[in-house]
């Protein structure tokens, strides 16, 4: 059962009150998330206290009700509902807090994503190798030589395609050698 302003007054003190109200939705979005960690420390704590008292009165319910449960006195029916209560109210400042953490994490994701773009673009705008020291190329077989420079090319949009290529090949070339 959603418990309402209107239950909530009639079950908490004050402080509980202003606990429950805070985590109705027109007011949870105003919160930061220190003020959310704190008051879900607070709403646990409630929530454990009021579970706690019901389990007590319970058992002392028991030897007067003749049953098992002590379910049949309405004795302790208030506090089994503030227990009920607490635990939504925690519930729902949880929820809050963990959407928030979720678009944190996005946020962070792609801030980083935007990081390594941005470092992409530019080892690709910045110059390759300096006039002084030319690139040493090995002709023949084998991974050097200018097919290698064109395949692990930043700027080349088929390298993936360029090396997965060269692999296969390699394989297919081990491949025969081992059937010898």
């Amino acid at each position: 059962m959603a418990y309402n302003r209107v239950h909530a007054r009639n079950l908490c003190s004050a402080a509980e009150l202003e606990l429950f109200l805070l985590s109705l939705s027109d007011a949870i979005g105003g919160l930061s998330v220190a003020e959310l960690k704190s008051k879900i420390k607070r709403a646990r704590t409630l929530r454990d206290k009021n579970q706690d008292l019901f389990r007590r009165q319970t058992v002392a319910i028991r030897a007067a009700t003749g049953s098992k449960r002590g379910k049949t006195s309405l004795a302790n029916q208030r506090t089994e509902q503030k227990a009920k209560l607490f635990a939504e109210t925690l519930e729902r400042f949880e929820d809050r807090l963990a959407r928030i953490e979720a678009a944190e994490a996005r946020k962070a994701e792609n801030a980083k994503v935007a990081a390594s773009k941005v470092a992409a673009r530019a080892a690709r705008k910045a110059p390759a190798r300096s006039s002084k020291a030319p690139a040493r190329r090995i002709a023949g077989k084998g991974a050097g030589g200018a097919a290698a420079n064109k395949v692990t090319s930043p700027s080349n949009p088929h390298s993936r395609t360029l090396r997965a290529h060269a692999v296969a090949a390699g394989k297919r070339s081990q491949a025969k050698r081992d059937r010898r």
